[in-house]
């Protein structure tokens, strides 16, 4: 009798040892269910997730497919756990070059022959939008969430997330209409206690309905306003050495090139509005007449200089409210 009951101890320990290895190992879980509601109303597309407590399954363990098909990534949208890697796999008959200035997480995947699988891990948390540089209507986005505890809103607003250990949490949305200081104002702690639970996450946001600010929020507009202040450092040279055409040229590149291309005037038309882009629009459209010596009166090389540091100041406070948090 004792031998049976060592060995049904020893089988038990054997397998409880084995689901252990895989982090398997039964215990108290809960579901998640809930709304997302922007401005009162319920909105699609929103990636839910949780962060501290239990992060749940390692995203090394999994391994995602985007499909590049008819000039459109499918799915469009992806969430995936911090560290999982994803298959990018070309079904067209053109070659694609998939690319991503997010900030945390940039890539350039190169010539995409058709037929090609190419794979990438994402080590960082955050969206990462995704474009081709020769289809340039392509657009697709990851959001790399820390932990394995995930979901995206339906059409009607609605989110489950399943099997949710036991333990404090954040419960925290990404959506692309919203700023960072939105979402950060909609976050909510939750003590996951065993059995359904449910929630309501509210949101306010300043943009309208299909505003995308998810660009706005990536990319890296440091290096941007660095190359202006560069190339206004060449504005200057030209200048005293009397240049004023060269300098009133490269101010003008500085403006369609560094400001409008970039896409740092759309990003701050869409998170600051109208009034903040007027506002520079003006500043650029001044130095031009200064440095090309048509203002109302001659100006000094401090002045100039002045003009300058209050345009790239107020360009790197404004970006600073770019900056994802991280997560």
């Amino acid at each position: 009798m004792k031998l049976f009951q060592f060995i049904i101890i020893f089988v038990f320990q054997f397998f409880i040892g084995i689901l252990s290895s895989y982090g398997k190992v039964p215990i108290s879980t809960s579901e998640i269910h809930g709304m997302v509601n922007i401005n009162s109303s319920p909105v699609s597309k929103a990636v839910i997730y949780l962060s501290g407590g239990d992060k749940g399954d390692k995203g090394s363990l999994f391994e995602y497919t985007i499909i590049q098909k008819d000039l459109k990534f499918d799915p469009p949208l992806l969430v995936i756990p911090q560290g999982s890697t994803v298959r990018f796999e070309n079904q067209d008959d053109e070659i694609h070059n998939i690319y991503s200035k997010a900030k945390k997480n940039r890539f350039d995947t190169g010539a995409h022959l058709p037929g090609a699988v190419k794979k990438l891990t994402f080590k960082n948390t955050g969206p990462v939008t995704l474009r081709c540089n020769t289809h340039h209507q392509m657009e697709g986005m990851i959001y790399v969430a820390p932990s394995s505890y995930f979901s995206v809103s339906d059409s009607e607003g609605r989110f489950q997330i399943k099997n949710v250990p036991q333990a404090n949490y954040k419960v925290e949305v990404w959506h692309p209409r919203l700023t960072p200081g939105e979402l950060e104002e909609g976050t909510v702690t939750l003590e996951v206690k065993q059995g359904l639970m449910k929630l309501a996450l509210e949101f306010s946001a300043k943009s309208g309905e299909g505003v995308n600010l998810s660009e706005v929020y990536t990319q890296n507009w440091d290096q941007v306003i660095q190359e202006m202040r560069g190339a206004f450092e060449k504005v200057m040279f030209r200048w005293k050495k009397g240049s004023k055409t060269g300098a009133t040229s490269k101010v003008m590149s500085i403006q369609s090139r560094l400001y409008e291309e970039s896409g740092l005037k759309n990003a701050l038309l869409q998170a600051h509005g109208k009034g903040k882009v007027k506002g520079y629009d003006i500043q650029l459209d001044q130095i031009r007449r200064d440095v090309q010596g048509i203002s109302d009166r001659p100006i000094s090389e401090s002045e100039l200089l002045s003009k300058i540091e209050t345009l790239i100041s107020g360009l790197s406070e404004d970006i600073q409210k770019f900056q994802i948090k991280d997560r």
